[in-house]
C-alpha cells in the first residue's frame, strides 16, 4: 500500500500532466479543468483533521466513515481530507462523469471505487447512505464545458426550508391555502400547485416568492392554464436529488466551492464551519448532526486555527510575524512613486486651463425605495395597436413596482425606432474638435448609464420600457443584455449595500474575482488601441418591459426572445366601464368579431387584423363626430398599412346593422374606400375641410 506522501506526490505529478498529450507544454489539467491543487487540498485537509477534534463536533461524528466525492477530478482535496484526518474508511467512493480525463490512479488509496455517474441524476446512485459527503463542483464560467457543473445559484429568498409540508408552512405565514391543492411529482422533484378557482396571478400571490420549497422546485397553474407556471428546471433541485439519497443525515458535509452556491445548495445545514481561504476556495464543513443554529469562521495562525468574526479581518499579504516588514514596502513603493511622479504633477497643476477634480467613487446605496416582489422580470407585450400595452406596463410600474408615476427617475422608456442604433442604448464614439484637433471619446448609451445606476441602488426596483421594438432586432440594440437578462443570470447586489468602490468597472471586477459563479460578458473599450475588455453584468432589480405591434413582427418572436421573455398577448377590450356607452362597445366587438370571421380563410393569423380600442374608449369618442374619427383613422389604416382590398373589408362593414349616436347605417355601405372615406371624413371635420 502507497504511504501518504507517494499519494500526495501522485496527485500533484496528475495535476501537472498537459491536458494535451500531443502538446507537453500545454495547459495543465490542474488550471484547464480547475482541479484542487495539492498544497491548498493539503491546508483544507489539516483544517478538517483540526475540526474533528474539536469536542462538540467529535460527539457527533461517526465512528465508522464511509466517503463519497460526488465530483472527484484529480482526487486531491478528499484524499487529503481523509490522510490528513488519519480516517480509514470502510468505503470511499470517487464519482466522476469523466473518466477520460480524471485520476484513475486514486484507486491506491485502500478501499476506493469509482463510479461515472451523473450527479444530477439520482437514479444512478445506489440506495447507499455515506457519512461523509465532498463535493468541489466547477460552477464557473470558463474551462472545458464537460467539467462545469451547470449548478446556479439562486437567490436566498426563493429558496425555504421548513420541518413540514409546504402548505403548513404557507399556513403558519397566515396564507389562506383553502382554494389550492397540493401534489408531489417525485420523479421530477416537483411540488404541483393547483386550483380550480384562483386565477394564475392569485395563485402566485399566495407562493410568492418561494421557488424551491426543502428542496423541491415549486410550480403552479389554475385550472384554465395548460402549462405549469415557475417552470425553472432548476439544477440545484436535481443535484439535491442525488445529496438527499446517498448523505447520511448524522454525517458530514465538505463542500468547496463559492459562498453563494453553498448557500443556494446546502441552506438547510444549520451547523457550518468555515476556512477564511488565503487562497484558493472556501471550505465547508457542515453537519446536521448538531441542533445549534450556527457559523465559525477560522483563519489559519500559524500551525494553529483561531476564531474570528469575519473574513475580511483575514489579510493575505500580511502574515503574523511580517507585519513591519510588510508595511516597510508599502512605505518605499509609496515613496518610488511620489518621488518620480512629482515633476509630471507639478507641470501639469501649472498649465492653465487644466483642472485637477477629486475622481467619483461608485457607492452601492442602502436608500430603499417600492418593491422588488413583481415576478416577471422580462415581459414582452403584443398586440395590435390600441389594446392597451403601454397601459398595462404604467400600472405595473405604479402599482407593483411601487414608483410613483411612469415618468419616475427609475424607469426608461426608449421608442425604438428604424434609426435606433446599439451606440445610442448601449455604447457608442462621440466626436469632438478641441483647438481644430479632432478627439474621439466613449459615449454611455442610455441603457448602459440606466443599468449602471441600478447597480447602485439595488434596494430600488429599476424599469426599462423599450416600446415598439418590432421597428428594429433588439439583438442588434442591446447586444450582449439579451445574454444577461435571464432571471438566473442576474445579480443580486443587496450583499454589496454600503460598500465603495473606486468605479462601477472596479466594482464589477472585484464581485466577478468574489464570486466564481458570477454570469458577466466582455464588452470592449472602443477608443483604446490595446485589446482590453471590461465586465459587464445585469441586477436583478433591473425590470425590462418591451411592447410590439402586430405588422411585421414575426423577427421578433423568431429570435432569442421568447426563451428570456414572458410574453402576453394583447387583444381589444369590451367591458362597459370602458366606453362612452354601449353603443360604442358594441359597434367595436362587431367589427372585429367580423374581420376574424371574414379572414379566418385568408389569414393564418386573423386575430392580427382586429382593431385595438385605445381610440374607443369614453374619453376619445363620445358622439358621432369622434365616432367617425376613430372608424376613419381604422379603415384609412385598413387601406394604406396593411393593404387590405375593399372587397375583403366591405363584407365586413356591410354586417353592421347599426351606428352609435343615431348615425344612419348608409354611411358606411359604400361602394369603394375613397367613397367611404369622403363619407366619414365629412362628418369628422365638416366645414373644417374648406379651409
Amino acid at each position: 500500500m502507497p504511504t501518504k506522501e507517494e499519494i500526495y506526490q501522485q496527485i500533484a505529478d496528475f495535476n501537472k500532466k498537459s491536458s494535451d498529450p500531443n502538446d507537453l507544454n500545454g495547459i495543465s489539467k490542474q488550471d484547464k479543468y480547475f482541479f484542487v491543487d495539492t498544497a491548498i487540498a493539503k491546508v483544507r485537509g489539516e483544517f478538517f483533521n483540526f475540526l474533528l477534534k474539536d469536542s462538540e463536533l467529535k460527539a457527533n461524528i461517526p465512528k465508522n466513515w464511509k466517503v463519497i466525492d460526488l465530483a472527484f477530478g484529480s482526487g486531491s482535496l478528499t484524499s487529503h481530507l481523509i490522510l490528513e484526518a488519519d480516517l480509514n474508511p470502510d468505503k470511499i467512493a470517487f464519482n466522476d462523469k469523466n473518466l477520460d480525463e480524471i485520476n484513475i490512479d486514486v484507486e491506491a488509496i485502500p478501499n476506493a471505487e469509482i463510479f461515472d455517474f451523473d450527479f444530477l441524476d439520482a437514479s444512478k446512485f445506489p440506495k447507499e447512505k455515506f457519512n461523509l459527503v465532498v463535493f468541489n463542483p466547477h460552477v464557473g464560467s470558463t474551462g472545458d464545458n464537460r467539467f462545469k457543473s451547470g449548478l446556479e445559484s439562486i437567490d436566498s429568498k426563493y429558496i425555504v426550508n421548513f420541518d413540514g409540508s409546504l402548505e403548513a408552512y404557507l399556513t403558519s405565514e397566515s396564507k389562506d391555502t383553502s382554494e389550492l391543492k397540493f401534489a408531489i411529482n417525485e420523479k421530477n422533484r416537483v411540488i404541483e400547485v393547483t386550483s380550480d378557482k384562483l386565477t394564475n396571478p392569485k395563485i402566485l400571490e399566495v407562493l410568492d416568492p418561494i421557488r424551491v420549497f426543502n428542496y423541491y422546485e415549486v410550480r403552479y397553474k389554475s385550472g384554465s392554464s395548460e402549462k405549469w407556471k415557475n417552470k425553472f428546471d432548476y439544477k440545484t433541485v436535481l443535484f439535491r436529488a442525488t445529496f438527499d439519497k446517498v448523505f447520511d443525515p448524522k454525517g458530514i458535509l465538505a463542500f468547496y466551492g463559492d459562498e453563494n452556491i453553498f448557500k443556494t445548495l446546502f441552506s438547510d445545514f444549520n451547523y457550518v464551519s468555515q476556512l477564511c481561504p488565503d487562497s484558493g476556495k472556501i471550505l465547508f464543513v457542515a453537519t446536521k448532526a448538531i441542533s445549534d443554529n450556527k457559523t465559525i469562521l477560522y483563519k489559519k495562525a500559524g500551525n494553529n486555527y483561531t476564531e474570528v468574526d469575519s473574513c475580511k479581518e483575514v489579510g493575505v499579504a500580511a502574515e503574523e510575524g511580517d507585519l513591519d516588514e510588510f508595511e516597510r514596502e508599502i512605505e518605499e513603493i509609496s515613496n518610488e512613486f511620489f518621488q518620480s511622479s512629482a515633476d509630471s504633477l507639478t507641470d501639469l497643476v501649472k498649465k492653465p486651463g487644466v483642472i485637477i477634480e477629486p475622481k467619483e467613487s461608485y457607492l452601492i446605496s442602502d436608500e430603499p425605495l417600492g418593491s422588488l416582489n413583481f415576478p416577471y422580470k422580462n415581459v414582452l407585450l403584443k398586440g395590435v395597436p390600441g389594446t392597451g400595452k403601454s397601459r398595462l406596463i404604467d400600472e405595473w410600474i405604479k402599482n407593483r413596482l411601487g414608483l410613483v408615476n411612469k415618468n419616475h427617475d427609475n424607469v426608461l422608456r426608449i421608442n425604438i425606432h428604424s434609426a435606433s442604433s446599439n451606440a445610442d442604448l448601449m455604447q457608442g464614439i462621440g466626436i469632438t474638435s478641441n483647438g481644430g484637433q479632432v478627439e474621439y471619446h466613449e459615449k454611455t448609451g442610455l441603457l448602459m448609464n440606466h443599468l449602471k445606476l441600478a447597480c447602485q441602488y439595488p434596494k430600488q426596483p429599476f424599469a426599462i420600457v423599450l416600446e415598439e421594438i418590432q421597428e428594429n432586432s433588439l439583438n442588434e440594440l442591446i447586444g450582449d443584455l439579451i445574454y444577461l437578462i435571464e432571471e438566473g443570470k442576474r445579480v443580486d447586489l443587496i450583499d454589496y449595500v454600503g460598500k465603495e468602490f473606486e468605479s462601477f468597472e472596479a466594482f464589477v471586477n472585484q464581485i466577478s474575482e468574489a464570486k466564481s459563479d458570477l454570469e458577466y460578458v466582455r464588452v470592449p473599450y472602443l477608443v483604446k488601441t490595446e485589446t482590453k475588455f471590461r465586465k459587464l453584468i445585469f441586477p436583478a432589480n433591473l425590470f425590462v418591459f418591451c411592447t410590439s405591434n402586430y405588422r411585421d413582427d414575426k423577427k421578433v418572436v423568431e429570435d432569442n426572445l421568447m426563451r428570456r421573455f414572458d410574453l402576453i398577448e394583447m387583444y381589444p377590450e369590451y367591458t362597459e366601464a370602458l366606453f362612452f356607452d354601449n353603443e360604442v362597445k358594441d359597434f367595436l366587438e362587431k367589427l372585429n368579431f367580423g374581420i376574424l370571421a371574414e379572414f379566418a380563410a385568408k389569414e393564418i393569423h386573423p386575430d392580427r387584423l382586429i382593431i385595438g380600442h385605445a381610440n374607443w374608449l369614453k374619453d376619445k369618442v363620445t358622439d358621432e363626430i369622434s365616432f367617425c374619427r376613430a372608424l376613419l383613422k381604422a379603415i384609412v389604416e385598413f387601406k394604406d398599412i396593411r393593404e387590405i382590398e375593399w372587397s375583403e373589408i366591405k363584407p365586413v362593414l356591410d354586417d353592421i346593422s347599426k351606428l352609435p349616436f343615431g348615425l344612419n347605417v348608409n354611411l358606411i355601405s359604400q361602394t369603394n374606400y375613397k367613397e367611404l372615406i369622403v363619407a366619414l371624413q365629412e362628418k369628422a371635420f365638416g366645414d373644417h375641410l374648406n379651409g
